[in-house]
């Protein structure tokens, strides 16, 4: 993350962004996590969203861990 009074546009004006990748908001084991829709049909975990600290603990649920979701 930066933080600047700088516009991100003129900090990053040479910098050529990828197509981002769509990102799904679902709910997994009764948390909430953010993840990347795989061709396989599986999801790539990108974040955990919760208030809870012992969900960041579940080694299955960290960023980057492949799932199989409905």
């Amino acid at each position: 993350m930066l933080y600047s009074t700088i516009p991100e546009e003129v900090i990053f004006q040479d910098v050529v962004w990828a197509a981002a990748k769509p990102k799904k908001l679902v709910q997994y084991q009764g948390i909430n996590v953010e993840v990347e829709v795989l061709e396989s049909g599986e999801v790539k975990i990108e974040r955990i969203i919760s208030t809870n600290p012992e969900d960041y603990l579940i080694a299955a649920l960290q960023p980057g861990c492949r799932i199989k979701y409905h």
